[in-house]
């Protein structure tokens, strides 16, 4: 199968040229590098379903972010740090992954029940 080499796509046999780049197709694609070092936690939250709705916000705003749950499986507490979900992001999209939350909460699309995590 033939890739793009800058957006990764993949085509049948027989194209050559990516639709979206317009750049030309290759027979492999390198392995990405692992970025996820470079994530910094940046907001916790108390709800899970809350987690999932930033996590959301952040994506269709095309910013990477993680969601770690601190809960431990057998004890369903939710108490202390064993109901956070911590939500790390892209140190380069820190500025904008905050700024998107802050709006959430003003607009009230998430609780300000959560807490952004200090630097």
């Amino acid at each position: 199968m033939p890739y793009c080499p800058k957006c990764r796509a993949e085509y049948r046999p027989g194209i050559r040229i990516c639709a979206d780049c317009k750049v030309k197709l290759i027979a492999f694609l390198e392995p990405e590098e692992d970025n996820w070092v470079n994530f910094k936690e940046i907001y916790i939250s108390y709800n899970e379903l809350e987690a999932e709705r930033i996590k959301a916000l952040l994506e269709e705003n095309w910013i990477d972010c993680i969601v770690r749950s601190m809960r431990i499986s057998p004890y369903p507490l939710n108490i202390g740090n064993f109901s956070e979900h911590r939500i790390a992001v892209d140190e380069g999209k820190l500025p904008e992954a905050i700024e998107l939350i802050r709006e959430a909460i003003a607009d009230e699309y998430i609780s300000p029940r959560g807490k952004f995590k200090r630097k």
